[in-house]
């Protein structure tokens, strides 16, 4: 049996799909845990009606807790060899429990690791993915796969071993080896019941991180795929959304960070993995706190890109970096153009990207390449010196020297 845990919070519009996503699986034999966290809306309602038309469905209540605590709830009720979780607002593909388990069961795996799918909702759509929303007439679905970086296949033995070495930092930047979420993930559920159980509520950004990575480090053997089952709802209208209060963000990374240490550490592999987590709590804070970066590094800059903040700057990435160089810059100088591979996609969530086709150079331009991602930054300063860009006036994120955050 596998076991679906889908913690729910104010889910009304969305929770139905997710049931029935579940519920329609090509592998029959499943048990369907929910996770009420207090929902004030018809989420429950809504949950209690499917589950008296279907005995897999098992509905559990509680006042809020947390996204961290319901996970905690469910798999204390979970009996399943295996356990998939599902946030409410998602869905998965009919054969996402049979192909998982499949993996799983082939190559005795104690975590199967896939991709996933970024789902965006428009009125329109051009895109490779997509497909007609059932909830809105004349609306798509548009689709933007994510990959692991890790090869896809089985680990085991020295093979895994390698893997858990880098798993935190897989190439010479900041890039986790395996995408960072606990629901693109089968896991054997004797393994990630007791780093369920031990997180910290008190982690409120990268909770799948400090539940999930420990508990690669405990696995014995591991699959990736990047076939993608599981569809995670983007919110258009929070793709430019201002992070709050930054110093909070900065506090939960570093909270974040001492965590992970902690379990490294009781696990035997600190001494392996510290300087990839080094680097994962620099990425951290990069993206959630950045304004506390520079002001904690005194930069009057970008840091790490440069020490002073030009006067005319193009940002290429439009990822989580890319969007919070442009919030922070923006302010400060004259953002002259904001591009990426993906514009159109970010135009329609109404930001202003553009294509690097649309981009005319300047030997004045100051250029930042707002990616993590090695093997991508090398290929877009390519690009933009073959645009007539000079290549001295192009800035990716380096590593400093002195880590220490």
């Amino acid at each position: 049996m596998i076991s679906i845990i889908i913690p729910m919070y104010n889910t009304e519009n969305y929770i139905e799909k997710c049931l029935k996503s579940v519920l329609d699986q090509s592998f029959a034999d499943i048990e369907v845990i929910v996770i009420n966290d207090g929902s004030t809306d018809a989420s429950e309602a809504i949950v209690r009606s499917i589950a008296e038309g279907d005995l897999r469905v098992h509905l559990f209540s509680q006042e809020n807790h947390g996204l961290v605590h319901a996970r905690k709830q469910g798999i204390r009720h979970a009996t399943g060899e295996y356990v998939l979780f599902v946030d409410g607002d998602d869905w998965i593909s009919e054969n996402a429990v049979e192909e998982l388990f499949k993996l799983a069961r082939d190559n005795d795996a104690d975590v199967v690791a896939s991709g996933a799918m970024k789902a965006y909702l428009f009125e329109n759509s051009n895109e490779e993915f997509r497909e007609e929303s059932p909830e809105e007439n004349g609306s798509y679905w548009t689709f933007l796969k994510e990959a692991n970086i890790a090869e896809p296949g089985l680990y085991r033995g020295e093979k895994l071993e390698e893997l858990k070495r880098k798993l935190f930092c897989m190439e010479e930047t900041f890039c986790l080896a395996l995408l960072p979420y606990l629901w693109n993930k089968l896991w054997k559920r004797e393994l990630i019941e007791r780093f369920v159980l031990a997180a910290d509520e008190r982690i409120t950004v990268g909770e799948d991180v400090a539940i999930g990575f420990p508990a690669i480090l405990a696995s014995e053997s591991l699959v990736v795929t990047n076939a993608c089952f599981y569809y995670y709802r983007q919110s258009n209208a929070s793709m430019m959304k201002t992070i709050g209060d930054e110093q909070a963000e900065y506090e939960n990374a570093r909270r974040l960070d001492s965590y992970l240490r902690d379990k490294c550490a009781e696990l035997g592999y600190l001494d392996q993995v510290g300087a990839g987590l080094d680097r994962f709590l620099f990425n951290q804070v990069c993206t959630r706190a950045y304004s506390v970066l520079n002001r904690e590094k005194e930069c009057q800059g970008l840091y790490p890109f440069m020490d002073q903040m030009p006067e005319n700057l193009v940002i290429y990435g439009a990822g989580e970096l890319g969007k919070t160089v442009y919030r922070y810059a923006s302010g400060k100088t004259n953002v002259k153009a904001w591009i990426d591979g993906r514009a159109d996609i970010y135009q329609r969530l109404e930001m202003p990207v553009i294509s690097i086709n649309e981009y005319i150079p300047d030997a004045q331009d100051t250029i930042v390449v707002a990616v993590f991602r090695k093997k991508s930054v090398d290929a877009i300063v390519k690009d933009l010196a073959d645009k007539g860009a000079r290549e001295e006036n192009i800035h990716s994120i380096i590593i400093p020297e002195n880590l220490d955050l």
